[in-house]
């Protein structure tokens, strides 16, 4: 289970994931929760705080901050930490997802870059840079959604393989009743 998150919804998703991990353990299960935080506060000196321990949040945790982001100098971070500049005008731009993620992307040699990951990151920048209200605002969702819908169209079951779904085809009176 990934649980992913911006700003402080990074941060939950840490202390989320963290604490999962030790609740799995603790019953003896192994455990397959990981958290990815977007410009998150750090969780690390407040994790007794937050009931969990730092060898938790360093098994589970992945963070991708950009050095002039302010929400990401606040506490420590542990876990993976994937550092990236911003170049951008103002430190507010430096907290955008889009900015981010982009700014990653475009950084990655294009021949390293295949598979499902690189074509929802491909939609999700180009609705970002586009800037335009006729494309609609980019989102990583519709990005993921965006790319099943091609696969199917092509015919192609792969899309099965990532389980995505989007809760709009949900039949949520089945799920309740």
């Amino acid at each position: 289970m990934y649980l992913v998150g911006h700003s402080l919804g990074g941060g939950i998703s840490e202390i989320v994931a963290a604490n999962l991990h030790e609740w799995a353990t603790g019953q003896k299960l192994k455990s397959h929760v990981q958290s990815f935080g977007v410009c998150s506060p750090g969780v690390l000196l407040s994790s007794a705080k937050f009931g969990f321990g730092v060898e938790a949040l360093d098994k589970t945790s992945t963070s991708l901050l950009p050095r002039r982001d302010i929400v990401s100098k606040v506490d420590e971070h542990g876990g993976s930490i994937q550092y990236s500049e911003c170049d951008a005008g103002s430190f507010l731009q430096c907290h955008m997802t889009d900015n981010v993620l982009c700014e990653v992307f475009y950084g990655c040699p294009t021949d390293l870059s295949t598979g499902p990951k690189y074509e929802w990151l491909k939609n999700f920048c180009f609705y970002s840079s586009a800037h335009n209200d006729t494309l609609g605002k980019a989102q990583i969702g519709k990005s993921i959604l965006n790319y099943a819908d091609t696969l199917k169209k092509q015919n192609n079951t792969a899309w099965k393989r990532y389980n995505i779904t989007d809760i709009n085809d949900w039949d949520f009176d089945r799920i309740l009743g």
